[in-house]
């Protein structure tokens, strides 16, 4: 999913539960259903799922969740290049669009963005990734080469699930599994993920 710096265009996705199959029916370019309510920021891109608690408004929990983000961002921002940041900045605004978004929705959870964007700062991931929300507001980041295509779920204490599906000698192939960011390189070594990561 290599996006330059470019405008961002809102596509929605239908609401469906997320399986294997499902992932690999959907044509390219994205959006990707990942689970109840995805919408997928990319770069002909998109926008994102969402869920808000009674008590403040949708506006307000919107602005609060995007104004956190990216005031952690900031306090990381030595560490990380300038068109990141605002491409971060940009997916963050496009994730919490407010057109967009549905009532019972969840804004991004604040630990599963760190973790990605602690991924991104390690070099443990690169590349310019649609983003979506999954279920509790986690990120999670998709990358695509040509019908091959590699999703990465952030959760709390640097911990990702990743999904990678490819094409080898005619047969489809998908791997799964949890594990650390500390062992996100290491684990998808075989899959060759400099070729999504390249270009950050």
């Amino acid at each position: 999913m290599n996006y330059p710096m470019i405008d961002f265009l809102p596509q929605t996705a239908a609401a469906a539960p997320f399986s294997l199959d499902l992932l690999e029916a959907v044509p390219s370019p994205l959006p990707y259903i990942l689970h109840d309510r995805a919408v997928v920021v990319s770069d002909q891109p998109s926008t994102v799922v969402r869920q808000v608690a009674k008590g403040k408004s949708i506006s307000e929990h919107l602005f609060d969740a995007t104004a956190e983000a990216k005031r952690w961002t900031s306090q990381v921002a030595m560490r990380l290049d300038p068109k990141a940041r605002l491409r971060f900045f940009r997916q963050l605004d496009r994730l919490h669009d407010e057109d967009e978004w549905f009532e019972g929705d969840r804004p991004v959870a604040l630990d599963s963005y760190k973790a990605f964007v602690r991924a991104y700062v390690s070099g443990s991931i690169g590349g310019k990734p649609a983003l979506a929300l999954a279920q509790d507001g986690r990120i999670v980041a998709i990358w695509q080469d040509g019908a091959d295509k590699l999703t990465i779920e952030f959760f709390p204490r640097d911990k990702v699930r990743y999904l990678v599906s490819q094409t080898v000698d005619g047969e489809r192939e998908r791997f799964a599994g949890d594990t650390s960011i500390g062992r996100l390189s290491q684990v998808l070594s075989p899959f060759e993920c400099v070729r999504w990561f390249d270009g950050g």
